[in-house]
């Protein structure tokens, strides 16, 4: 049994993004993978969500001497949302505004990921950290970083 990688594990975010119900309750904002984000941000249609492998940490073999490789992995994945700052060409009120349109969509989005496991033999999601990506051209992106960790086993050749 090979452990997720970071982009599958990414992917199972969007897709629990993706979930057409919840989306209609969070302000049906446009849901896009991380090579939507790697071209021109100002391309995308906001309100917005971006998932996001930011990457992984490997512990060592736990089983030096055993037939299996067991090692702890810590994935982390980023989940970017965008907001329009209407009448805010700088983006400043969007992102300060806890009641705004970000502050919305970021307790919407905490709601829906933190507690739920991303694939199975997973622990859920957590909130590590947030912090503002870009205030410009009247959009306000952040990005909210969440962590959980499995276990890779691979035979040993």
């Amino acid at each position: 049994m090979s452990a997720p990688t970071p982009v599958d594990l990414a992917a199972n975010v969007r897709a629990r993004l993706e979930d057409a119900a919840w989306l209609a309750t969070a302000g049906s904002p446009k849901v896009y993978g991380a090579l939507d984000l790697a071209g021109a941000a100002e391309t995308l249609r906001v309100p917005c969500l971006v998932s996001v492998a930011l990457g992984e940490d490997v512990d060592d073999d736990l089983t030096p001497e055993g037939s299996e490789t067991v090692q702890r992995v810590r994935t982390r994945i980023g989940v970017v949302a965008g907001v329009a700052a209407r009448n805010d060409p700088g983006g400043i009120k969007g992102a300060a505004e806890d009641d705004g349109p970000l502050g919305e969509l970021l307790r919407a989005v905490r709601t829906r990921l933190v507690g739920w496991t991303p694939a199975r033999r997973w622990e859920p999601l957590a909130v590590r950290r947030g912090r503002l990506l870009s205030l410009e051209g009247g959009r306000a992106f952040w990005q909210d970083e969440y962590t959980t960790f499995g276990w890779a086993v691979q035979a040993r050749s």
